[in-house]
């Protein structure tokens, strides 16, 4: 961490969102600062608190029993992975970009992000432990799984990237100040702006991707078990999920097309990156793809296939993509699985909680949009 000067008020309404040249965050005031998109973001996920215990899954393991093969698989292979997604997700969006915040709003939102991730891979636990006899060879098995691990790579890469950087210049800093820095450890150590600024983008760009794509076939499946009665504990608590992922979804997507617009240095990397960023989201969807052949290998099951959900994908990734300037062509236009679309709309959501709960759910739920133009709004789901 680096070392904070705290002698000072600082005044954040003029600050760049990242690598400001005032310096990082210190005293964390809310009463001046620079988005106030950024803070409707962080009151809107701070609003959708919930924990997974609240969520029943005693048919689930009856479902679970009584479910072919193929289901049984593909359910078990779900949580591996998202378990797996969940725990690089679930630590380093606060690990690598609050170090380099220069607004408070933008470090809150980093904090709530992580936070609610952290949420997500407990809630996964709670499904493994509730469905299987012996949770932890579920967990053993993971490291097993090479298709996970693969994907688990292409994310890790950046943020570990943007961790090392962060890392020298705080230890570069502070031999800086102490007068210890030598001109053989300055070689190693440096890190030009503008190679931090493009760790950065590229570290936005990976959430990005994870955030809009990456668990797509994953979601769906779980929401079509659910659309037919299958594992509703499970869909109650993917649908929280959900409503979480697109809201950060949104959210990374306004900082990305805001720092690109607000910052030149940013512009910069942007147009730099442009070919590189666009291969990186591919990477995605070309993943998400894989992962679909992989789950269904066992056969199809439900009204999914390979193909249809491959389809889904890239009318996903055209649509997500298109928000931050990358074109990905796609000839789907009309939704794949047009029952999905209701799980965006809260509405349908809170009445689906209350058809299958019986216990009252005393938090918020966000209305999501795809369009970055429209801020999420809160209703109560009782």
């Amino acid at each position: 961490m680096a070392k904070l000067d705290f002698t000072k008020v600082p005044e954040y309404a003029g600050r760049q969102m990242f690598l400001d040249p005032a310096g990082p965050v210190t005293i964390q005031r809310y009463d001046d600062f620079r988005y106030q998109r950024m803070v409707d973001y962080v009151k809107a996920q701070r609003g959708a608190f919930w924990i997974p215990d609240e969520v029943t899954l005693l048919k689930d393991r009856i479902d679970y029993e009584q479910a072919s093969e193929a289901m049984r698989f593909i359910f078990t292979m779900q949580l591996l992975r998202q378990t797996a997604l969940d725990s690089e997700q679930g630590r380093a969006p606060a690990q690598v970009f609050t170090p380099v915040c220069s607004l408070p709003e933008a470090e809150a939102w980093a904090l709530w992000w992580t936070a609610f991730e952290q949420i997500h891979s407990e809630s996964y636990s709670h499904i493994i432990r509730n469905i299987y006899q012996v949770s932890k060879d579920q967990f053993n098995s993971l490291h097993s799984v090479d298709e996970i691990l693969g994907m688990l790579s292409g994310i890790d890469k950046y943020y570990h990237e943007l961790h090392v950087i962060n890392s020298k210049k705080v230890v570069r800093d502070d031999l800086l100040e102490k007068k210890l820095l030598t001109s053989e450890l300055d070689k190693v150590l440096y890190i030009s702006e503008h190679d931090h600024i493009k760790a950065i983008y590229k570290a936005l760009i990976a959430s990005y991707g994870l955030e809009a794509v990456r668990f797509m076939v994953s979601f769906t499946t779980s929401l079509a078990m659910n659309e037919n009665k299958l594992f509703m504990g499970n869909g109650n608590i993917i649908k929280l999920i959900l409503a979480d992922e697109t809201l950060h979804t949104e959210a990374t997507a306004w900082m990305i097309n805001t720092v690109v617009k607000d910052d030149y240095r940013f512009r910069e990397v942007a147009h730099e990156l442009k070919n590189e960023a666009r291969d990186m989201l591919v990477q995605v969807v070309d993943e998400e793809k894989k992962w679909a052949n992989f789950q269904f290998q066992k056969g199809n099951i439900l009204d999914l296939t390979e193909t249809n959900m491959c389809n889904h994908v890239d009318r996903t990734a055209s649509i997500r993509f298109g928000k931050i300037g990358v074109n990905y062509a796609t000839n789907f236009v009309a939704p794949i699985y047009p029952w999905f679309e209701s799980y965006l709309d809260s509405n349908s959501f809170q009445a689906a909680l209350q058809e299958t709960e019986g216990t009252d759910y005393l938090v918020d739920i966000l209305t999501t949009f795809l369009d970055v133009g429209k801020l999420p709004t809160i209703i109560k789901r009782y």
